[in-house]
């Protein structure tokens, strides 16, 4: 069974993260700051609504936030996380748009290998160098979006899951068919 369900993350408060709370989008980009997960905590969880967006999602909690949030009411700096059928998403609440963020919750195990700070992977039976531009997490596992460092744009991306292993050989971002071919790797069919 596939639950779809959506969270709310908040920056955590104290002083030390004043300067994350409330800030565009931009003005972190220009201070070099990051949005990471440590700083922030997890506010609200619920289950999605049929035809649930990020987009009306946020119209939604803008308006008023559930009496179980142990949060603020919904706000620039905030995240929402979706699961969707197993398939994670995170958006940045900017003053007048969703920012898609790559990276925000990462799966840390001791056996990865690629990460979001990635570069310079050397991928088996491809030329050149290749670092992780896009992330996204299918039924539990981390898979990677890897642009060719010499070529950039003109050559099609590769999907690796955190162990390198290539599990979509040429792609352009995680779409329908990526996902797809995603969950062929994760729940191969065995053929008797």
């Amino acid at each position: 069974m596939n639950l779809n369900q959506f969270a709310i993350y908040q920056v955590k408060m104290g002083a030390e993260f004043r300067p994350l709370r409330f800030r565009p989008y931009a003005e972190l980009q220009e201070k070099h700051l990051r949005v990471d997960v440590s700083n922030y905590e997890q506010v609200y969880l619920s289950q999605m609504a049929p035809g649930d967006s990020a987009q009306t999602i946020r119209e939604r909690l803008e308006k008023k936030m559930p009496k179980s949030s142990k949060g603020h009411s919904l706000s620039v700096s905030d995240v929402i996380v979706m699961n969707q059928a197993g398939v994670i998403s995170a958006y940045y609440v900017d003053k007048d748009r969703l920012i898609a963020l790559a990276g925000f919750l990462r799966l840390n195990s001791s056996g990865t290998l690629v990460s979001m700070e990635t570069t310079g992977f050397k991928i088996d039976g491809k030329p050149g160098t290749w670092l992780a531009c896009d992330d996204t997490i299918v039924d539990g596992r981390q898979f990677f979006l890897m642009q060719n460092e010499q070529m950039k744009n003109t050559a099609a991306c590769t999907i690796v899951n955190e162990s390198g292993k290539v599990v979509v050989s040429d792609a352009s971002r995680f779409d329908e068919a990526a996902i797809q071919q995603i969950r062929e790797f994760l729940h191969p069919v065995i053929v008797a």
